[in-house]
């Protein structure tokens, strides 16, 4: 189910999610804050989301994105509120180990199989936000691989604040 209107996209599972979330829209993404310096973050990338991630009990919203800049160029964001600026620092610089060591529930993999040239970037902010990049290994899925590891909670202890 799609809401269209010209100012903003919805897309929900269901009829009652995008009412739900189309009602809840009163205001610009600029008047929130964190959505806002996570809109930033992802700054031009060709396609993006913000989204929550992370359990029910430990919910968080993070942005996603391709930078393409050519048919072999694609950079990975990901765009994370810390909480805190050691908690961005700390993750910022923990971003290659993580890809390195961490492995993909989904596959049983470690993230380093599907990702390599990983960068982590303090951008601060009010939601001390962090900007992490990654390029897909040769013959890696392009967006599905992160779209996917989003929707299936893969990507949360890879992108958990420490």
């Amino acid at each position: 189910m799609f809401y269209l209107s010209s100012g903003r996209v919805i897309y929900g599972g269901s009829t009652s999610e995008v009412k739900a979330a189309a009602a809840s829209v009163s205001s610009p993404i600029a008047a929130n804050p964190e959505l806002d310096q996570l809109a930033r973050c992802l700054g031009t990338d060709q396609v993006s989301m913000i989204s929550p991630s992370g359990s029910a009990a430990n919910p968080a919203t993070v942005g996603i994105g391709d930078r393409i800049t050519s048919a072999t160029d694609v950079t990975f964001t990901f765009c994370v509120p810390a909480g805190s600026a050691a908690a961005a620092q700390s993750l910022a610089s923990a971003w290659a180990q993580r890809v390195a060591t961490l492995k993909s529930r989904r596959t049983g993999e470690p993230w380093s199989a599907e990702l390599t040239d990983p960068a982590g970037t303090v951008l601060g902010g009010s939601a001390d936000v962090v900007q992490l990049t990654a390029k897909p290994k040769a013959g890696a899925s392009s967006s599905n691989l992160i779209i996917e590891a989003l929707q299936t909670d893969d990507l949360a202890p890879l992108l958990a604040p420490s």
